[in-house]
């Protein structure tokens, strides 16, 4: 005898059963809707087009019944959950006050729910995190953190992690006294407690001098139990664990001999985690990155740990890659290659100037500012290295990025053409006839001191021994009012460099002090008195 068929209920009939006047109804569909939705990312999509978040919220916002509102948060941290469109109709919805008022609710299984559902909405950039410290926010919050209930505490941590983004946030949450807090969090035996305490206490100190050196010299030092926990086998904690001692080994320049050897723990361990895989931490090439920075002996240490091939790796990845990953791991090779010249080699070696152009051409400005830092340190490198940048003709894509839309991708493209224009007339042509010289002109006018500073220098080694249809180039793309602004600039560095072109558009024969002096007039030598005379009073 056959089975008995049993029709399925269609998406359009449970979302209809979301406004049922029948709470058993409507429990059942919140119910088919969150278990439907759970790691499934096409039927989060489906029922976002039918419309069911504006209908679960509605429900989390009217009932009282404690098994109803804890089906209906989890639906809503569900449709949040790795899917930016189910993040931006969670918000365009208004869930979030109605989740933060569940918070104070008096069933513990309905504060957890709402907590959780907090959590992944703010595991997304696109959560209103300024929100949370308001003085009403910040207070249940921070009533959750101190909670008899782990798991709520947790949650709370992991929440404040996520919108700790300032220093004003730093000081308010230290001066609540939370720090004790999440040291409990961090010795308590649960890999999740722990988890949650070194979120929050990396974003705490995170470029903070002041709390990163009250964990290093507390009684007893903290930031003992963190060295502990960046050798655990969970990942997530070393990872954790490792941004918390690169902020600590950070926190004061020069660095403490106890603060180098924190940073020479963390660093092989930082390296380890850098790897191809479907479980990669995005933040590991960041955590890296903020290890090695500016630091040559942690530079060479990566490199001999074999980082550099790890990282190159992982870029060649680039199908499977997010904006965020790929511009933390061309940050990760910037700063790895930025004052050591073998690790230059080393990544010339691992071929990855494709993936650096197409970096270079990414729609996330952080992806294509990422890609110029790398082309940077390439520049500085001696000229036999920087070829490979020509032979590919990278200075083409960064002339491109003089025009880009974002004022921080123009300043980092000029950055390195300043330092390609001094060896290779290929790019000093390209510069002159491609229209790069009219838009380096323009951005000396910038109200960005760095992009001032970057387009003047560039424009000074563009005259490094040029003929005279360059200082002519220059002298017409770069009104002489414009340079005598330069001349006069706030900024010093500014001020140096205009002078350097100055003297390299004089420089050479007599005709060339005649064309100067016939571009700026008498005007020239007053404002060169002026410089030498405050030259001399400075």
């Amino acid at each position: 005898m056959p089975g008995v068929v049993v029709p399925s209920i269609r998406d359009e009939d449970i979302v209809d059963g979301l406004s049922s006047m029948d709470m058993q109804a409507r429990l059942k569909s919140l119910r088919a809707v969150k278990n439907q939705i759970i790691g499934n990312k096409t039927k989060k999509i489906s029922y976002l087009k039918l419309g069911a978040i504006p209908k679960v919220v509605e429900i989390l916002a009217t009932e009282t019944s404690s098994t109803v509102l804890v089906q209906s948060a989890a639906a809503i941290g569900s449709f949040a959950s790795g899917v930016e469109e189910g993040v931006r109709a969670v918000l365009d919805n208004d869930a979030i006050p109605y989740l933060l008022k569940i918070l104070s609710h008096q069933d513990e299984k309905v504060k957890e729910a709402g907590a959780r559902s907090l959590k992944m909405i703010f595991n997304s950039k696109l959560a209103p995190r300024t929100h949370m410290f308001e003085e009403s926010t910040l207070k249940v919050l921070l009533a959750l953190l101190f909670s008899d209930n782990i798991t709520i505490a947790e949650v709370a941590a992991s929440v404040l992690g996520r919108c700790c983004e300032t220093k004003e946030h730093q000081m308010v949450l230290t001066n609540e006294g939370i720090v004790p807090r999440l040291l409990y969090l961090i010795n308590l035996p649960s890999p999740k407690s722990q988890e949650a305490g070194l979120d929050l206490l990396s974003a705490l100190t995170n470029d903070n001098e002041e709390i990163s050196l009250a964990l290093l010299e507390g009684t007893p030092p903290a930031v003992e139990r963190v060295c502990q926990l960046s050798k655990d086998r969970h990942e997530t904690l070393r990872l954790l664990a490792c941004s918390c001692l690169a902020n600590v080994a950070r926190a004061h320049v020069p660095p403490s001999p106890r603060q180098q050897e924190l940073a020479a723990l963390a660093l092989p361990v930082a390296v380890k985690l850098v790897r191809e895989g479907e479980d990669l931490n995005e933040d590991a090439p960041r955590v890296l990155a903020r290890l090695v920075s500016g630091n040559y002996d942690l530079q060479k240490l990566a490199c001999d740990a074999g980082a550099i091939p790890r990282l190159a790796a992982l870029l060649k990845t680039e199908h499977s890659l997010s904006a965020k990953l790929m511009e933390s791991t061309m940050d990760a090779l910037a700063a790895l290659t930025e004052r050591w010249e073998q690790s230059r080699h080393l990544l010339v070696e691992a071929d990855v100037m494709d993936q650096m152009i197409k970096g270079l051409e990414n729609p996330s400005p952080g992806v294509r500012i990422a890609a110029c830092r790398c082309c940077l340190s390439l520049s500085r490198s001696v000229k036999n290295l920087r070829i490979s940048l020509v032979d590919c003709n990278i200075a083409n894509h960064l002339l491109r990025l003089l025009n880009d839309e974002n004022p921080l991708v123009q300043s980092a493209a000029s950055a390195p053409l300043c330092n390609m224009v001094l060896d290779f007339a290929a790019v000093k042509e390209n510069i002159l006839k491609s229209g790069g010289l009219k838009q380096l002109a323009s951005m000396t006018q910038s109200a960005s001191p760095a992009l001032r500073l970057n387009s003047i220098w560039a424009l000074k080694n563009l005259l490094f021994a040029p003929d005279n249809e360059a200082k002519t180039a220059v002298m017409k793309a770069l009104p002489y009012a414009h340079l005598q602004n330069l001349l006069m600039d706030p900024e010093v560095e500014v001020q140096e460099q205009a002078l350097n072109v100055l003297r390299n558009l004089v420089h050479g024969r007599a005709e060339d002090v005649s064309a100067v002096l016939a571009y700026g007039g008498e005007d020239i030598l007053r404002v060169l008195e002026l410089r030498f005379a405050v030259g001399l009073a400075g």
